[in-house]
């Protein structure tokens, strides 16, 4: 569905103002309890949608409003839309943990057995690693954290999710 027909099937009235369709009623509060009109606008170029009233701020992309709908949209066709990049999981494997490490967690109440059970390890550097998991399982990202204080400013972790 593209949005000329989303406006034709679900929009009843509208008027086009330049790359917009201003539509006399919200399709999702209808204009609220005063029946407020031309407040929901669906641009064609960018294909977002918006509701100006208040208590309605209906807003999105235009697939969003079409799942919404129940309707399919076409693939996005947004000139400025930015291709969609493939995930890439973190390549560096953590290196087995090393005494200083296991130290610096028993100071913040870590046990060994935790370290061990989560796959806790660290990077070239000293640095602990804490691959992070989705529930599917896979290995979607990993932090790091030095294993001495942060000073005042310094960044407490690290995140990495591309190798």
């Amino acid at each position: 569905m593209t949005p000329r027909e989303f406006a034709d099937k679900y929009l009843q009235s509208y008027k086009v103002k330049g790359d917009e369709f201003i539509a006399v009623y919200c399709p999702f509060c209808k204009g609220g309890q005063h029946r407020d009109k031309n407040t929901f606008a669906l641009n064609v170029v960018e294909q977002v949608y918006k509701c100006q009233r208040g208590s309605c701020g209906a807003q999105g992309h235009f697939v969003e409003l079409c799942r919404h709908f129940g309707e399919l949209a076409k693939t996005d066709t947004r000139p400025n839309a930015q291709p969609v990049k493939k995930y890439k999981p973190p390549a560096q494997k953590p290196k087995p943990i090393t005494q200083t490490a296991i130290d610096y967690l028993k100071m913040r109440g870590i046990s060994e057995t935790t370290v061990k059970k989560f796959d806790v390890g660290v990077d070239g550097q000293g640095n602990l690693m804490f691959p992070y998991f989705d529930d599917k399982g896979e290995h979607v990202f990993t932090k790091f954290r030095p294993t001495r204080k942060i000073n005042k400013g310094d960044k407490e972790y690290k995140r990495r999710q591309k190798s």
